[in-house]
């Protein structure tokens, strides 16, 4: 056999070989994307964050058309609740592996995708807004091993709603994802990064986002699911004519939850470095929040119902926040701090209901006049800096010669009352309950229920509340 001979079926061996490999490559594509349809399918009809839509979640394949090296497919998003019905359209052209060249992917995967929104009438107003360029395309690979590595490119938006005049322009916005499901488990990496997002409503608010970095990483397995969060935003700013302007600087929200038995347990931060209103710099916040046994899914149950006015609504509403607090629901921390140069305020609480709350919501079993048919714990702690307010009103002038006479004699009143304390620099007031320990303190001394009562009304009586 001549060499040239050898060369021309050794050729076609190997273009037999790829044809075969692309084709049953092809075939397991198609099993791979049924089955993440599947997944994603379960996650609609399962999590929290889109059980708004009750009367309808579905993610379908509408049309899938396999060829020898690519395929296309075509799905269809629907989401519905008792007043609105949304629907997109996607489309992917699949490229098969083990090596989709024409992809423009070297390396060996399972198939690589790209998509883009197909266009329908209630998508319309997108691609116009996106000035005749595709608002969305996407491109992902699917590695061997069950790995998913992909990106999506959103368009620069244009639009202006014609009978409000309310207006969306954003500049344009990257996705970027790793997803992997291995026995089971699945975790999924991703980062979205928007520079500019801007937002004026009907009455001439403006909002104004400018650096956006969301990064999220979700791990979910057979028992439990745990995602951390973390955004960061460059500045934020709102101005209208009627409210003037405030920017929001170094804004930071991060957070970490573990769900497992449709309970969440969480913590979250959210901090501002600056907050500038009018040109004048008022300090920067920090809140932490720390919750337990929280369900979700009755939470969204709740809010279905919470605005209605109907005497069914009202009871199921009743009973739905008595199965809330069966769950004994806790606020483990909720600490507000407020801070500039001069000193810090702060305020803190920790707070978990009682058994009697829980009948009373349930079966309507009343409520004797005590603290503890209301909560099992309730810590109160607030803390007021003179310094940092001093500063934020102006240490000169006549704002701040009324607020010097109006704290004094504010302070002078609460201490005589036992309700505050004061170091000359901080006004404190500590207030803790417990039921369990039979524990009721006022800045640290007891105080009996009665007295309490009696001290609100001398409150009341003398203007301070």
């Amino acid at each position: 056999m001549s060499k040239s001979v050898k060369l021309v079926l050794g050729a076609a061996v190997v273009v037999g070989v790829y044809v075969g490999a692309s084709w049953y490559v092809g075939g397991r594509v198609q099993d791979e994307l049924h089955k993440q349809v599947a997944i994603a399918q379960d996650f609609l009809d399962t999590n929290s964050s889109v059980a708004l839509f009750d009367k309808k979640r579905s993610l379908t394949i509408t049309h899938y058309e396999r060829g020898l090296f690519s395929s296309t497919v075509q799905y269809e998003v629907e989401l519905a609740d008792q007043d609105n019905e949304f629907g997109v359209k996607f489309e992917d052209k699949i490229y098969h592996g083990p090596w989709p060249i024409a992809a423009g992917h070297l390396m060996p995967a399972l198939a690589v995708a790209e998509g883009r929104i197909l266009e329908t009438d209630q998508v319309k107003p997108w691609f116009e807004a996106a000035q005749n360029k595709e608002p969305y395309l996407g491109k992902a690979v699917f590695g061997f091993g069950g790995k998913v590595t992909g990106n999506a490119d959103f368009a620069a938006l244009r639009y202006v709603d014609s009978d409000s005049q309310a207006q969306i322009q954003t500049e344009p916005v990257q996705l970027s994802y790793d997803y992997q499901q291995k026995s089971g488990d699945v975790k999924l990496d991703l980062h979205l990064h928007a520079p500019k997002l801007m937002l004026q409503d009907e009455s001439q608010l403006n909002v104004v986002l400018n650096g956006l970095d969301v990064y999220m990483v979700l791990n979910q397995g057979a028992d439990q699911e745990v995602s951390e969060t973390t955004a960061d935003l460059e500045m934020m700013t709102f101005s209208s004519a009627d409210m003037g302007s405030l920017g929001l600087k170094g804004v930071h929200i991060s957070g970490v939850s573990q769900s497992s038995n449709d309970l969440m347990h969480g913590t979250a931060h959210y901090g501002m470095q600056e907050i500038w209103a009018e040109g004048k710099n008022w300090g920067r916040l920090d809140f932490d929040l720390a919750l337990k046994n929280i369900n979700q899914g009755l939470i969204n149950e709740m809010s279905k119902v919470v605005e209605s006015e109907e005497p069914e609504d009202e009871l199921k509403l009743r009973r739905l926040v008595g199965d809330f607090l069966s769950y004994e629901p806790e606020i483990e921390q909720a600490k507000l701090v407020w801070a500039n140069d001069s000193g810090s305020s702060l305020f803190n609480t920790r707070m978990s209901p009682s058994p009697a709350l829980v009948e009373y919501f349930k079966n309507d079993v009343e409520l004797s006049e005590e603290l503890g048919q209301i909560y099992n714990v309730l810590d109160v702690d607030i803390s007021l800096s003179r310094p940092m307010l001093q500063k934020m009103v102006g240490e000169d002038g006549l704002m701040a010669s009324m607020f010097d006479m109006m704290f004094d004699s504010s302070v002078e009143a609460g201490t005589e009352m036992g309700l505050v304390t004061y170091d000359g620099t901080q006004v404190r007031l500590l207030f803790q309950f417990d039921a369990a320990q039979n524990t009721l303190l006022l800045n640290n001394k007891p105080i009996t229920e009665q007295e309490l009562v009696q001290l609100f009304i001398a409150l009341q009586m003398s203007g301070l509340f």
